[in-house]
Protein backbone atom coordinates (compact mmCIF):
# COMPACT_ATOMS: atom_id res chain seq x y z
CA UNK A 1 0.00 0.00 0.00
CA UNK A 2 1.23 3.69 -0.81
CA UNK A 3 0.36 6.65 1.44
CA UNK A 4 -0.12 9.67 -0.53
CA UNK A 5 -0.48 12.87 0.11
CA UNK A 6 -0.87 16.72 -1.26
CA UNK A 7 -0.14 19.70 -2.35
CA UNK A 8 -0.73 20.97 1.45
CA UNK A 9 2.30 19.27 2.40
CA UNK A 10 3.99 21.27 0.31
CA UNK A 11 2.53 24.39 1.89
CA UNK A 12 3.87 23.38 4.99
CA UNK A 13 7.25 22.56 4.65
CA UNK A 14 7.76 26.44 2.71
CA UNK A 15 6.06 27.80 5.47
CA UNK A 16 8.64 26.24 7.70
CA UNK A 17 11.55 25.45 5.76
CA UNK A 18 11.66 28.66 3.14
CA UNK A 19 10.21 27.78 -0.57
CA UNK A 20 14.15 26.32 -1.26
CA UNK A 21 13.63 23.84 0.60
CA UNK A 22 10.40 22.59 -0.50
CA UNK A 23 11.12 22.67 -3.81
CA UNK A 24 14.02 20.63 -3.28
CA UNK A 25 11.53 18.01 -1.77
CA UNK A 26 8.89 18.47 -4.46
CA UNK A 27 11.61 18.28 -7.07
CA UNK A 28 13.33 14.87 -5.36
CA UNK A 29 10.26 13.06 -5.63
CA UNK A 30 9.25 13.96 -9.10
CA UNK A 31 12.28 13.68 -10.90
CA UNK A 32 12.78 10.36 -9.55
CA UNK A 33 9.51 9.63 -11.13
CA UNK A 34 10.61 11.57 -14.67
CA UNK A 35 14.35 9.32 -14.64
CA UNK A 36 12.60 6.32 -13.70
CA UNK A 37 10.59 6.97 -16.91
CA UNK A 38 13.03 8.15 -19.03
CA UNK A 39 15.42 5.12 -18.34
CA UNK A 40 12.79 2.85 -19.09
CA UNK A 41 12.12 4.43 -22.00
CA UNK A 42 15.59 4.22 -23.57
CA UNK A 43 16.19 0.94 -22.57
CA UNK A 44 18.07 1.48 -19.10
CA UNK A 45 16.04 -0.75 -16.78
CA UNK A 46 16.85 -3.65 -18.46
CA UNK A 47 19.56 -4.43 -16.00
CA UNK A 48 17.85 -5.86 -13.02
CA UNK A 49 21.26 -4.01 -10.95
CA UNK A 50 20.41 -0.53 -12.22
CA UNK A 51 16.78 0.26 -12.01
CA UNK A 52 15.01 2.95 -11.25
CA UNK A 53 11.22 2.23 -11.02
CA UNK A 54 8.15 3.73 -9.59
CA UNK A 55 6.16 2.11 -6.85
CA UNK A 56 3.61 1.50 -9.68
CA UNK A 57 5.97 0.11 -12.14
CA UNK A 58 7.55 -2.40 -10.20
CA UNK A 59 4.81 -3.66 -8.44
CA UNK A 60 2.95 -4.46 -12.30
CA UNK A 61 6.15 -6.05 -12.95
CA UNK A 62 6.03 -8.58 -10.29
CA UNK A 63 1.90 -8.77 -10.43
CA UNK A 64 1.17 -7.29 -7.37
CA UNK A 65 -1.37 -4.80 -6.78
CA UNK A 66 -1.05 -1.27 -5.18
CA UNK A 67 -3.40 0.52 -3.49
CA UNK A 68 -3.48 4.78 -2.56
CA UNK A 69 -4.03 5.16 0.92
CA UNK A 70 -5.27 8.83 2.05
CA UNK A 71 -5.46 7.87 5.39
CA UNK A 72 -4.55 5.40 8.09
CA UNK A 73 -7.02 5.61 10.65
CA UNK A 74 -9.88 5.01 7.80
CA UNK A 75 -12.23 2.36 7.98
CA UNK A 76 -11.84 0.92 4.42
CA UNK A 77 -7.82 0.99 5.24
CA UNK A 78 -8.49 -1.22 8.15
CA UNK A 79 -11.29 -3.16 6.37
CA UNK A 80 -8.47 -3.64 3.18
CA UNK A 81 -5.86 -4.53 5.59
CA UNK A 82 -7.73 -7.14 7.49
CA UNK A 83 -8.95 -8.84 3.82
CA UNK A 84 -5.45 -8.93 3.27
CA UNK A 85 -4.28 -9.96 6.41
CA UNK A 86 -0.36 -9.59 5.87
CA UNK A 87 2.53 -11.25 7.66
CA UNK A 88 4.19 -8.20 7.68
CA UNK A 89 3.93 -4.25 7.33
CA UNK A 90 6.80 -2.30 6.47
CA UNK A 91 6.79 1.53 6.42
CA UNK A 92 8.93 3.36 4.69
CA UNK A 93 8.99 7.21 4.45
CA UNK A 94 5.85 7.62 6.28
CA UNK A 95 5.22 10.43 7.81
CA UNK A 96 2.48 9.22 10.12
CA UNK A 97 1.83 7.46 13.37
CA UNK A 98 0.90 4.03 12.87
CA UNK A 99 -2.78 3.44 14.58
CA UNK A 100 -2.86 0.93 17.29
CA UNK A 101 -5.82 -0.63 15.41
CA UNK A 102 -2.74 -1.39 12.30
CA UNK A 103 -0.42 -2.50 14.83
CA UNK A 104 -2.89 -4.52 16.43
CA UNK A 105 -3.71 -6.44 12.99
CA UNK A 106 -0.37 -7.12 11.91
CA UNK A 107 1.81 -8.72 14.36
CA UNK A 108 5.18 -7.49 12.48
CA UNK A 109 5.43 -4.16 11.81
CA UNK A 110 8.72 -2.62 10.83
CA UNK A 111 10.00 0.58 9.42
CA UNK A 112 12.89 2.05 8.08
CA UNK A 113 14.14 5.38 8.62
CA UNK A 114 16.88 7.66 7.35
CA UNK A 115 19.54 7.86 9.99
CA UNK A 116 21.28 6.24 12.60
CA UNK A 117 18.48 6.15 15.23
CA UNK A 118 17.85 7.05 18.15
CA UNK A 119 19.58 10.42 16.67
CA UNK A 120 17.68 12.45 13.99
CA UNK A 121 14.03 10.83 14.21
CA UNK A 122 12.03 12.74 12.73
CA UNK A 123 11.17 14.49 9.45
CA UNK A 124 14.12 16.02 7.19
CA UNK A 125 16.87 13.42 9.12
CA UNK A 126 19.62 13.64 6.33
CA UNK A 127 19.13 17.28 6.20
CA UNK A 128 19.46 17.66 9.71
CA UNK A 129 22.60 15.54 10.37
CA UNK A 130 24.79 17.02 7.84
CA UNK A 131 23.86 20.13 8.71
CA UNK A 132 24.77 19.59 12.21
CA UNK A 133 27.94 18.51 10.94
CA UNK A 134 27.95 14.96 11.53
CA UNK A 135 30.63 12.73 10.09
CA UNK A 136 28.44 10.11 9.30
CA UNK A 137 25.06 9.60 8.18
CA UNK A 138 22.88 6.15 7.63
CA UNK A 139 19.67 4.08 8.21
CA UNK A 140 18.37 2.27 10.91
CA UNK A 141 15.46 -1.02 10.58
CA UNK A 142 13.39 -0.72 13.67
CA UNK A 143 10.10 -2.22 14.78
CA UNK A 144 7.15 0.31 14.65
CA UNK A 145 5.45 1.44 17.72
CA UNK A 146 2.68 4.12 18.50
CA UNK A 147 6.15 6.69 18.73
CA UNK A 148 7.25 7.83 15.95
CA UNK A 149 10.89 6.25 15.25
CA UNK A 150 11.40 4.66 18.34
CA UNK A 151 11.62 1.31 18.58
CA UNK A 152 13.88 -1.49 19.11
CA UNK A 153 16.82 -0.77 16.31
CA UNK A 154 17.48 -3.68 14.66
CA UNK A 155 20.15 -3.01 11.95
CA UNK A 156 21.81 0.25 10.70
CA UNK A 157 24.10 0.78 8.15
CA UNK A 158 26.71 4.17 8.27
CA UNK A 159 27.97 6.05 5.23
CA UNK A 160 30.13 8.60 5.57
CA UNK A 161 29.32 12.51 4.79
CA UNK A 162 30.76 13.93 1.21
CA UNK A 163 30.90 17.55 1.33
CA UNK A 164 31.08 17.40 -2.53
CA UNK A 165 27.95 15.58 -2.65
CA UNK A 166 24.27 16.95 -2.23
CA UNK A 167 21.93 15.97 0.46
CA UNK A 168 19.87 14.34 -2.23
CA UNK A 169 22.44 11.74 -3.03
CA UNK A 170 23.10 11.28 0.58
CA UNK A 171 19.54 10.60 0.92
CA UNK A 172 19.30 8.33 -2.32
CA UNK A 173 22.73 6.21 -1.18
CA UNK A 174 20.43 5.66 2.40
CA UNK A 175 17.58 4.37 0.69
CA UNK A 176 19.15 2.43 -2.05
CA UNK A 177 21.38 0.63 0.63
CA UNK A 178 18.25 0.55 3.25
CA UNK A 179 16.47 -1.27 0.20
CA UNK A 180 18.95 -4.00 0.03
CA UNK A 181 18.82 -4.29 4.23
CA UNK A 182 15.03 -4.65 3.68
CA UNK A 183 15.57 -7.30 0.91
CA UNK A 184 17.60 -9.04 3.47
CA UNK A 185 14.93 -9.01 6.48
CA UNK A 186 12.22 -10.01 4.19
CA UNK A 187 14.53 -13.13 3.44
CA UNK A 188 15.41 -14.12 6.67
CA UNK A 189 11.76 -13.13 7.84
CA UNK A 190 10.40 -15.76 5.43
CA UNK A 191 13.00 -18.47 6.88
CA UNK A 192 12.38 -18.11 10.53
CA UNK A 193 9.50 -15.29 11.01
CA UNK A 194 11.80 -13.56 13.10
CA UNK A 195 14.00 -12.21 10.76
CA UNK A 196 17.08 -12.23 12.81
CA UNK A 197 19.14 -12.88 10.44
CA UNK A 198 19.95 -9.28 9.84
CA UNK A 199 19.65 -8.31 13.41
CA UNK A 200 23.13 -6.70 14.06
CA UNK A 201 24.72 -5.59 17.51
CA UNK A 202 23.90 -1.94 17.74
CA UNK A 203 25.30 -1.58 21.36
CA UNK A 204 26.79 1.94 22.11
CA UNK A 205 23.54 3.98 20.65
CA UNK A 206 23.21 7.20 21.48
CA UNK A 207 20.66 8.13 23.72
CA UNK A 208 17.37 9.19 22.43
CA UNK A 209 17.41 12.57 21.21
CA UNK A 210 14.36 14.98 20.11
CA UNK A 211 11.83 14.84 17.55
CA UNK A 212 13.21 16.62 14.38
CA UNK A 213 10.65 18.73 12.28
CA UNK A 214 11.21 20.14 9.43
CA UNK A 215 14.30 22.89 9.22
CA UNK A 216 13.73 26.23 9.68
CA UNK A 217 14.48 28.69 6.79
CA UNK A 218 17.11 30.00 8.64
CA UNK A 219 18.92 27.07 8.59
CA UNK A 220 18.25 26.33 5.67
CA UNK A 221 20.09 29.56 3.98
CA UNK A 222 23.07 29.25 6.67
CA UNK A 223 23.46 25.42 5.15
CA UNK A 224 23.31 26.82 1.70
CA UNK A 225 25.54 30.15 2.40
CA UNK A 226 28.44 27.85 3.78
CA UNK A 227 28.50 26.00 0.38
CA UNK A 228 26.14 22.94 1.37
CA UNK A 229 24.31 21.77 -1.84
CA UNK A 230 20.37 20.48 -1.13
CA UNK A 231 20.23 18.80 -4.37
CA UNK A 232 22.14 18.00 -7.89
CA UNK A 233 20.12 16.33 -10.67
CA UNK A 234 21.61 14.34 -13.66
CA UNK A 235 19.18 12.88 -16.13
CA UNK A 236 19.98 9.44 -16.23
CA UNK A 237 21.60 9.22 -12.49
CA UNK A 238 20.41 10.30 -9.11
CA UNK A 239 22.26 13.13 -7.71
Amino acid sequence: MRARGNASVFYNVAKKAGVSYACYQAVELIGYHIVAKLRTWIGMNKRPANVFQTIHDSAKMHGLPVYDVYDLQSSDFIHKLKEIAPDILISVRVSWMIPRDVLNIVSTVVGFHGSLLPKYAGLASVFHAIADGEAEVGGSLFRVTQELDNGEVLAQFRIPVRHDKSVSWHHVEIYNRGAVMLRNFLNSFSHDGRGEGVRVSCSGLAPQSSYYSWPTSRKVKEFMRGGGNLFAFPIFGMC
